[in-house]
């Protein structure tokens, strides 16, 4: 999941930072085994 527009406007009913923490929190508790990364501004992925 590439979101590129996170955080640019409000287009929906959760708060703004929500699905980073949601998702975050699915990191730690292995949920989604450590397949999902937020990049800091201008980090880059190799695909």
């Amino acid at each position: 999941m590439i979101p590129f527009h996170y955080v640019t406007f409000d287009s929906a009913d959760e708060p703004m930072g929500e699905p980073e923490f949601i998702l975050n929190k699915f990191n730690l508790e292995a949920a989604i085994n450590g397949r999902f990364k937020i990049l800091e501004l201008k980090e880059m992925f190799s695909v």
